[in-house]
């Protein structure tokens, strides 16, 4: 039994993990005690097991005065110790850390471990890493993609601007870039460069530089001072600040910002009397230029990184690769060769190159000072030439050979085994090694159409244009065959601009038209098909209608499919010229026809019928048509 005193709550402490313990309580005063209370229990926790030690820690240069250190997540692990060349810091929860403020060339040592309320595992494996030497110059990046600006320059309110960066290791301020805009007649810009207290700039400035209003203009553009300052402490917070000369001038300027660098960064204003933070709205675009000496000797550029070598076809391969500041160029050594070429891209295509073979790289950057280190090497193989099916054919020709046979050429294709020639349209096509072939046995007086492809073991090539040849003489053929394989369809049967269609044809020796067959579709409920033969004047249907039928529309599908259309009269004249005509027995511009259109034969026309006239539309080819002829 413990007393409590007049305390409302008690701790038991000391347990063990996993026990079970029961409680109990009274009240008591100066007159005695009350009953106890009803029991209560409680069982103290089991801890996790402790954590493993974390994975795959590794630690890289970033800089030659920074390393990043990285490790994986530890199972159960609810917080990371990392130790940092002896000295332990709590990591919390990252899995990150950039140790910075470093010495160039130096040597760091890592490790860490994972904790959890069950313990702490064991430490990982060290690891080491060391800064490289430190190039002569460097720069203070503060540049962005934003793309509003704040205004400095006026006699009140915003009368200067100022923007903060920490300082490297290196010493020597020797210029800076801002990104400013003018408006109006502004003055000269003054740049100086002050510490800081509080993040804001303090004291008088340590140094100071003219921008001249003739450098800017109405659009954000980098201006270069002449800002130089010996004496910058590492880690320590400096700010740059932008004025006017003469403020209240007729004029202002504008200093890029709108996008955040880094929290660690501070932006704000000068009103006349004193520094206000404007960090919210992000960071002033500046570069600063800095140096271990205020005369750097010129060195020669860092090794190229990220080398890659890609085959970008059987005969050539892509080269790429990290640019270098300070660089002016490149050299690529192929093959071991002692002839380098020169770039000055960060890339280079190597062609020329058989198939199938293997090819070595490796570059080095060059300026003023001379070559760099040369990169690792990088290889790469072209690719296999793999067959490609052959082109499209040209030149292809028709003649009329005889009045029984028609001669076609065409141009050899390279690649070619053979040649392929559609004949009237016929799926079954004619094969041919060479680049003529004969077609015989034909009508006096018939026209054919022709196309011809090539092959190879790879496939074919496309089908050439069309070509057409018809045999002297006259055709006693019973078909008139304008029919074709098109797959587009033009509108008539409107009441207005395609009220109708017209197809010409040249009539045979055979005198009397017994039917016609047109490949049309129907949409939208149109009234029924009628098919009229016209006589033609300048290839256009002129006068009355020598002949009409009609087809039920009923008897027509909303897909392209041959009709027949009972048409008939008797007095062809041979050699003739004729048309016939589609249109709709009540036109409607909401159910309409199409006719199956493609080029077929250049001599014949098809065209509409618009606003009274006939109007010549060949350009969109033939309408599909067969004119059914005897004697």
């Amino acid at each position: 039994m413990r007393d409590n005193g007049p305390a409302l709550s008690f701790t038991h402490e000391g347990l063990l993990s996993g026990t079970e313990h029961a409680y109990r309580v009274r009240a008591r005063n100066s007159l005695g005690t009350s009953d106890w209370s009803a029991l209560a229990t409680g069982k103290t926790d089991v801890p996790p097991l402790p954590p493993a030690a974390p994975p795959g820690l590794k630690a890289e240069p970033t800089s030659a005065f920074a390393i990043a250190v990285s490790w994986g997540e530890a199972e159960r692990a609810t917080k990371y110790e990392l130790e940092v060349d002896g000295t332990v810091v709590n990591a919390a929860m990252q899995t990150a850390y950039a140790h910075k403020g470093l010495a160039a060339v130096s040597t760091h040592t890592y490790r860490v471990r994972a904790s959890n309320s069950g313990g702490t595992s064991g430490w990982s494996a060290p690891v080491t890493a060391k800064t490289p030497v430190a190039p002569p110059t460097s720069v203070i990046d503060l540049s962005h993609a934003g793309t509003d600006g704040y205004t400095f320059g006026q006699s009140s309110d915003q009368v200067r601007r100022y923007q903060t960066f920490v300082a490297d290791s290196y010493p020597v301020l020797t210029g800076i870039e801002v990104m400013l805009r003018k408006f109006g007649n502004a003055g000269n810009v003054t740049v100086s460069l002050y510490a800081t207290s509080e993040s804001k700039p303090t004291g008088n400035p340590l140094a100071t530089a003219t921008i001249a209003a003739g450098s800017a203009n109405e659009d954000f553009k980098a201006l270069p001072a002449a800002l130089k300052y010996s004496g910058l402490q590492s880690g320590k917070k400096y700010a740059i600040v932008l004025g006017q000369s003469g403020s209240g001038n007729d004029g202002i300027y504008e200093w890029l910002a709108g996008a955040d660098v880094s929290g660690d960064y501070d932006f704000g204003k000068f009103t006349g009397s004193a520094y206000v933070d404007e960090s919210n709205i992000g960071d002033g675009w500046t570069k600063l230029y800095v140096a271990q000496s205020a005369d750097p000797q010129p060195q020669p550029p860092a090794v190229p990184t990220g080398l890659t070598a890609t085959a970008a076809s059987s005969t050539s391969i892509s080269l790429g690769w990290t640019a270098v500041t300070g660089a002016t160029g490149y050299q690529v050594e192929i093959d071991g060769a002692a002839a380098y070429i020169s770039t000055t891209a960060a890339s280079y295509t190597h062609g020329g190159l058989a198939a199938g073979s293997t090819h070595a790289y490796r570059v080095r950057a060059v300026n003023a000072a001379g070559a760099g280190a040369w990169s690792a090497v990088a290889t790469a193989k072209t690719g296999q030439n793999q067959p490609q099916p052959p082109a499209v054919p040209t030149g292809l020709t028709s003649t009329a050979a005889s009045s029984t046979s028609i001669s076609l050429g065409w141009t050899a294709v390279t690649g070619a085994t053979g040649y392929q020639i559609e004949i009237d349209g016929s799926s079954t096509y004619v094969s041919s090694t060479g680049v003529s072939y004969t077609h015989s046995g034909l009508t006096a007086g018939s026209t054919h159409k022709y196309r011809v492809r090539a092959v190879n073991a790879a496939g074919t090539s496309g089908w050439t244009a069309l070509v057409t040849a018809t045999t002297p003489g006259q055709s006693s053929a019973s078909v008139i065959d304008i029919s074709h394989n098109g797959t587009d369809g033009f509108t008539f049967g409107e009441t207005s601009d395609q009220v109708k269609r017209y197809q010409t044809f040249a009539a045979n020796a055979n005198k009397k038209l017994t039917k016609v067959e047109v490949k049309v579709k129907k949409y939208n409920g149109p009234a029924d098909l009628t098919v009229s033969l016209y006589a033609t004047k300048d290839s256009k249907p002129t006068g009355s209608a020598l002949a009409t039928a009609t087809v039920k529309a009923s008897a027509i599908g909303e897909d392209f499919a041959v009709v027949s259309a009972p048409l008939a009269y008797s007095g062809l004249a041979s050699g003739t010229t004729y048309a016939i005509v589609l249109g709709q027995s009540k036109n409607s511009d909401y159910a309409n026809y199409e006719w199956s259109t493609s080029e077929v034969n250049a001599s014949l026309k098809y065209g509409k019928y618009s606003g009274g006239k006939w109007i010549d539309e060949s350009g969109i080819g033939d309408g599909w048509l067969k004119v059914y002829v005897g004697q």
